[in-house]
């Protein structure tokens, strides 16, 4: 079920190494689950600084196809799936894991879609209806509409303290954060709960806007390649963060979008504190001057906020 190749790169658009042989297992579609859960059996192990290929499915497990599909008669228990889960070795609990995301690479057509009971504007759209999105280079197509491709990643999380979650839900260990800063060039780190934190992904989106408003992006099938690490957690980071060029992303989610702000601006404000050693008057101060607090996604179960960090202004270091 779990292919381990090596060699310099798999798509066209993957790292080349040079003299350097590459360890890369391949986690094919089949290994789907659609919950986080301890209690998962994994389907691979991977080591800390070993590379991983997810192969994944769309959002609706590949149920879509053509034009004549009836969006209404997809089996939902298929839907939103993620890949794995893969037990980290290295990975223990109180540590952070080290999600270097390298590449993806859409291998479906696009489909974009809203159904009843979804949506910002749920009250005026409140029926079943989608378009296929073609995918040209870095654009994608609706009805002889272009826009700019920006592929990311919806679902990728990792076994929660306790219980099972949904793929559909995020938290703080991840799980469906429809954030479209999770892309190529950027790092993800998520709290360790369990020893192998037990790692999985999906729901690729080709392209999203922030907030998600009809409760889909450019949603496809994907290969996503990642580099795993772990880090001591020195300053109790405790929801998923990520790491761009000039500045660090807080990722909070509630079930009110006001909540999410708050509490989210709390708990920043505490790590912050705890990392510069600052007043909570200066850092609060500093946050309303330099800060940008925005929205990630407004459709899921919970709010998804993200608060932005600007690297120049706080000295803060994982």
């Amino acid at each position: 079920m779990v292919r381990r190749e090596t060699g310099g790169f798999f798509f066209c658009a993957a790292t080349v190494n040079y003299g350097v042989e590459v360890k890369v297992m391949r986690i094919p579609s089949t290994n789907l689950v659609y919950h986080f859960a301890a209690d998962t059996p994994p389907v691979a192990e991977c080591s800390v600084g070993e590379e991983c290929v997810f192969e994944t499915l769309d959002c609706f497990g590949g149920q879509i196809r053509n034009e004549s599909d009836r969006l209404e008669a997809i089996d939902v228990e298929r839907a939103n799936p993620a890949t794995g889960l893969v037990f980290v070795r290295g990975a223990k609990r109180g540590m952070l894991l080290r999600v270097e995301i390298l590449n993806i690479t859409c291998v479906s057509f696009g489909l974009i879609s809203t159904h009843p009971g979804i949506g910002v504007l749920r009250s005026s759209f409140n029926r079943y209806f989608f378009k296929m999105v073609t995918l040209q280079g870095n654009r994608g197509i609706v009805e002889g509409t272009s826009f700019p491709l920006n592929p990311m990643i919806g679902v990728i999380g990792v076994a929660p303290e306790s219980g099972a979650i949904s793929t559909r839900f995020p938290g703080n260990h991840g799980g469906n954060l429809d954030t479209r800063e999770i892309r190529p060039g950027n790092t993800l780190y998520l709290p360790v709960f369990h020893e192998g934190a037990l790692f999985g992904l999906g729901d690729v989106h080709a392209a999203m806007g922030d907030g998600e408003i009809c409760g889909a992006g450019v949603e496809v099938a994907a290969s996503v390649r990642v580099r795993f690490g772990v880090v001591e957690n020195r300053w109790g980071i405790a929801i998923p963060l990520i790491e761009e060029k000039e500045r660090f992303i807080f990722l909070y989610s509630a079930l009110k979008l006001e909540d999410a702000f708050s509490e989210g601006a709390a708990m920043v404000l505490r790590i912050l504190q705890r990392a510069t050693g600052w007043s909570e008057e200066k850092i609060y101060l500093l946050m309303s001057a330099t800060c940008d607090f925005q929205v990630s996604q407004l459709v899921d179960p919970l709010y998804t906020v993200k608060i932005a960090i600007p690297r120049e202004v706080f000295p803060f270091t994982l």
